[in-house]
């Protein structure tokens, strides 16, 4: 779900399965130019079970405001991706 808060924020609620592999996910929006700004993950909302996970997602407006974001992607990191990321 795409939500815009009442400061102007991009807010994103995702729920996902967990799937063997993926060991995190980002949500990045892209203003007109393309720019790309990553949204910080809740740390206090949402939670995973064993089969599913629920998040939300914000970006401050300062960065991007919700009525300026013309693309929103998920990005899956998998264990392979964050072993490069460590240890380039």
């Amino acid at each position: 779900m795409v939500d815009k808060a009442n400061d102007g924020s991009l807010l994103i609620t995702m729920g996902l399965p967990r799937m063997k592999g993926l060991q995190d996910v980002h949500v990045v929006a892209f203003d007109a130019s393309g720019k790309r700004h990553v949204l910080a993950r809740e740390p206090r909302w949402g939670g995973t079970t064993g089969d599913f996970a629920m998040y939300r997602f914000r970006l401050d407006p300062s960065s991007l405001a919700a009525e300026d974001a013309s693309f929103v992607g998920v990005e899956g990191l998998s264990l392979e991706g964050l072993k490069e990321l460590a240890f380039p």
